[in-house]
């Protein structure tokens, strides 16, 4: 049973889930995934998963000057840096994502 407190986070991150087994190339489906994440903030998770999450999302946020340079904005930064991220990056994310997921489905508070 999910933590009452982390349910919210569970939600977005089983989307998140959803969307990277979903179909299309792996950078689209990763590209739902964080789509699914956007709202959450990193004291949504438990203290010991704010690490984790920070670095999630600068995988992402290494393509924010880049896509601020852009002139044609219209596809989004999340599609944007999901598109230009190396195949690593992309692994990397994907094991990140199920990481976040199982560590917040498992998590019972100490005492």
């Amino acid at each position: 049973m999910i933590q009452e407190d982390y349910f919210y986070t569970w939600q977005k991150l089983h989307e998140a889930i959803h969307s990277l087994v979903s179909n299309g190339q792996q950078w689209q489906r990763i590209s739902g995934a964080y789509e699914g994440i956007r709202m959450l903030k990193k004291d949504d998770l438990p203290s010991h998963l704010h690490d984790k999450y920070d670095s999630l999302k600068d995988i992402l946020e290494k393509y924010r000057k880049e896509f601020e340079n852009l002139n044609d904005k219209s596809e989004g930064f999340i599609f944007f840096a999901a598109r230009s991220m190396s195949e690593d990056e992309r692994q990397k994310c994907c094991h990140m994502f199920i990481s976040l997921y199982d560590s917040v489905t498992r998590y019972r508070p100490a005492g």
